[in-house]
């Protein structure tokens, strides 16, 4: 197995960015007939809405109306005032206290006529409304349709920013962040949008996309940072119901969040099982309790030793664990305390074979399950399944890291006897589509993939 480096120094600084973690032309944008739309309602035709924001600049990208500019309002959809708050202490006070704020970049007014405001999540998801009226935060869901639509994850960016191609429109801008500290960073380098769909108490679910990357990648950040907000017109009018919080633990179909974190509403249905489309990237047991992040190689030891539960990025990098998810040895896996959210499980050896035999056997079985992208020239797959599997490498029981970008590995719930259990791998120069069986020590770091129960 052959290990793969994909660290890059930027994108290392924006991973780290988020995991720390002037007056705007808010009633003044002239609109192109002159008239201010009153009392909320939207401005379609080039009018200002109430909020502030011109609705005039769309652009359809397949099912979907979206706005060309960033948001930059300083009010809610009811009028009442957004704080605009500059200081790093109140900043960080805001997101403490969970209210809502916004600033521009550097609390430059330049800035926020060229990118929009920044605004935390609190000001996201305020019952009063952000969006103008007709109008909606994107959730999860709504991101991952655009970027589907664009191709998937790894060339969406290009056709999205408009230092690539922007074929798409989206006009994407580097307009930076702040993290929940107060501190600015990236801009000029990446742009981080918010989605409306809550991960857990503290982080919410984001898309970010950089300048000189051809990739759109999702990441889950403290909602005390301060990031872009794009909308998307509602289909009947009315902001989204959807990207809620689920509450005591149960699944969410439409894009609400599981109550250990884990966003289930990406999911496919193959024969007669409903598997989701995205690895597990979880960090506490269903019951709440947080499973142990595990980074040295002599802890990662230790923890297999011990036989306890354990997660990890790969390469202890924040990059992969938002394409990939997160790495978990066998004990994790199979721990009591549940890591599947509510409503799903941890797949069988069983269910696996289950699963390959639909897809016409082991022997051709994982081009079907390959994505389309994110394998590398010659080693992509149809994906056909709509599984979505992506090369996520795998942490050696010893602590080393291997494979990323080359192998995907998915552990099953099965022991195969006391110290190795069952999995199921894809590989990039499976000329043959085979999807492999193997037993693979407890203590090593896989991916997880979750099947509806």
């Amino acid at each position: 197995m052959k290990k793969v480096s994909l660290i890059l120094s930027a994108v290392v600084m924006a991973s780290m960015m988020l995991s720390s973690c002037g007056s705007g032309a808010s009633n003044g944008k002239s609109a192109s007939n002159g008239e201010s739309a009153s009392n909320g309602e939207s401005a379609s035709n080039g009018k200002s809405a109430s909020n502030g924001e011109s609705a005039s600049n769309e652009v359809t990208i397949g099912n979907q109306v979206w706005m060309t500019k960033n948001l930059n309002v300083d009010k809610f959809r009811n009028g009442d005032p957004i704080p605009h708050v500059k200081t790093d202490e109140e900043w960080q006070r805001a997101g403490e206290n969970e209210e809502p704020a916004w600033c521009y970049y550097d609390n430059d007014l330049s800035n926020g006529e060229k990118y929009g405001k920044l605004y935390n999540w609190y000001a996201v998801t305020d019952p009063r409304g952000l969006a103008p009226k007709g109008y909606h935060i994107p959730t999860d869901e709504d991101w991952t349709v655009l970027t589907d639509y664009l191709g998937g994850e790894d060339v969406a960016g290009a056709k999205m920013t408009s230092n690539g191609t922007n074929e798409s429109g989206f006009s994407g801008l580097q307009g930076g962040v702040r993290n929940v500290s107060g501190g600015f960073g990236l801009i000029g380098y990446y742009d981080y949008w918010w989605s409306s769909t809550e991960d857990d108490t503290v982080d919410a679910w984001y898309r970010y996309l950089s300048y000189d990357y051809g990739f759109v990648t999702w990441g889950n950040g403290n909602k005390g940072n301060g990031l872009s907000v794009r909308c998307l017109r509602a289909s009947n009018g009315e902001s989204a119901s959807n990207g809620e919080s689920a509450s005591n633990g149960e699944s969410a179909s439409n894009g609400k969040s599981a109550s250990n974190g884990e966003s289930a509403s990406n999911e496919v249905t193959i024969g007669n099982q409903v598997w989701m489309t995205k690895n597990l990237n979880v960090d506490k047991f269903r019951n709440g309790d947080p499973i142990p992040h595990v980074n040295t190689y002599e802890e990662w030891q230790r923890a297999g030793e011990n036989e306890e539960p354990a997660w990890c990025y790969y390469d202890n990098d924040l990059r992969n664990g938002e394409k990939y998810g997160k790495l978990y040895n066998w004990y994790a896996v199979t721990d009591p305390r549940g890591l599947a959210p509510k409503g799903y499980h941890i797949p069988t050896n069983e269910d696996w074979t289950v699963l390959t035999e639909y897809l016409g056997g082991k022997d051709v079985a994982g081009a079907k399950m390959k994505s389309k992208s994110g394998w590398g020239v010659g080693g992509n797959g149809t994906n056909e399944s709509g599984f979505s599997g992506l090369p996520g490498g795998y942490r050696y029981y010893y602590g080393a890291f291997y494979d990323v970008g080359s192998s995907g590995y998915w552990w099953s719930s099965t022991e195969y006897y006391a110290l190795n259990a069952w999995d199921r791998s894809l590989y990039f120069d499976s000329g043959s589509g085979d999807v492999e069986r193997y037993y693979y020590v407890k203590a090593g770091g896989f991916s997880v993939r979750c099947l509806r129960d």
